[in-house]
């Protein structure tokens, strides 16, 4: 195998073990954490992570590979979607778009959430009721839809021969984008950076008024302190799409235009796409004071056990059976 297939091979496995075991556990702690200050948002949390679960699942499933040339960008599906053949390659890179979407939207909704209730906005808390979520729920999911689908059908999907050596693979797809934009390719654009833009600036007005009201707040010192950390979880995890994905991709079609040729070198895109949801338990996990503590105090639960099942209390003791001289002798 090639060093490109290999090392794009063990990054899908080792991201999938190290994304779903690590959000399964964010989600537990999540739902029975006994803090308030977590208890409320619990399940807007936890929803985040089964998003991001789902996310690095269906990358598993494309196995993506990338090549950048100064003609075009590929993005080589080698995975269990580019086996199904069909319509399945397109339906798999139209449910990574719009994850990649909906997640940067639930960002917004996330820092929107915790702005409303801590800061006690009225007109904002309508947003989350009922009638509200449907409304906004609905909106997003048309907006996320019409992105994967535009994205799809402003590629060519096609198979390349010459692909095969690279990846060592006969079963490969290849969604070509060419570098000369087109009418639905500027339109994605522009949605895109205008939905990122909106984004980070709801994500930094809102924190900065969260922390400032918590900080004024007559709040006990453990509450202030929670608070704090969710807010530094939230804007780390807030962080990650722009790092792992947009700036990626961006450089990524910036390139193409130019004439750097990065070749298949272009697939550590792919491999920091298959990194960024597994970033975000970790955050949540060591920054969280409450679960960190759980998790330490799982640790030492676990390797108590092991030293007292594993070694025993009476390993080190010798049982000596008396000679049977001795008990004639007593006897």
């Amino acid at each position: 195998m090639t060093a490109i297939s290999v090392i794009l091979t063990v990054n899908t496995h080792l991201t999938s073990v190290l994304c779903i075991v690590p959000n399964s556990l964010v989600i537990y702690f999540i739902l029975t954490t006994s803090h308030t200050e977590i208890y409320a948002f619990r399940w807007i949390l936890a929803v985040q992570s089964v998003l991001e679960v789902l996310t690095c699942v269906n990358l598993s499933l494309l196995d993506l590979g990338v090549l950048q040339y100064t003609k075009a960008v590929y993005f080589v599906e080698k995975g269990i979607w580019s086996l199904l053949h069909g319509s399945s390659p397109l339906i798999g890179w139209m449910l990574m778009t719009f994850l990649f979407v909906n997640n940067n939207f639930f960002v917004l909704f996330l820092f929107t959430f915790r702005y409303a209730y801590i800061c006690n906005n009225y007109f904002l808390k309508r947003l989350f009721t009922i009638p509200g979520a449907f409304l906004v729920i609905g909106v997003v999911v048309m907006i996320s839809v019409a992105t994967g689908v535009a994205s799809a059908f402003n590629a060519t999907v096609d198979h390349y021969p010459e692909f095969d050596d690279i990846f060592e693979q006969n079963d490969l797809t290849v969604m070509t984008f060419n570098k000369h934009p087109t009418g639905v390719g500027i339109a994605i654009a522009m949605v895109l950076g205008g939905i990122i833009v909106g984004t980070y600036c709801v994500v930094f007005f809102t924190s900065t008024r969260i922390v400032r009201i918590t900080k004024a707040a007559a709040v006990s010192e453990k509450t202030r302190r929670i608070q704090r950390q969710l807010t530094t979880v939230m804007l780390l995890q807030a962080l990650l799409p722009f790092f792992f994905v947009t700036l990626p991709l961006a450089l990524l079609f910036i390139f193409a235009v130019t004439p750097i040729n990065l070749g298949e070198y272009a697939s550590i895109v792919s491999v920091l796409f298959n990194w960024e949801p597994c970033a975000h338990p970790f955050i949540a996990l060591y920054f969280v004071q409450p679960f960190r503590k759980r998790i330490s105090r799982f640790l030492s639960v676990a390797t108590l056990r092991h030293l007292v099942c594993g070694n025993g209390f009476g390993s080190g003791v010798t049982t000596v059976k008396p000679a049977p001289w001795t008990l004639s002798s007593i006897s």
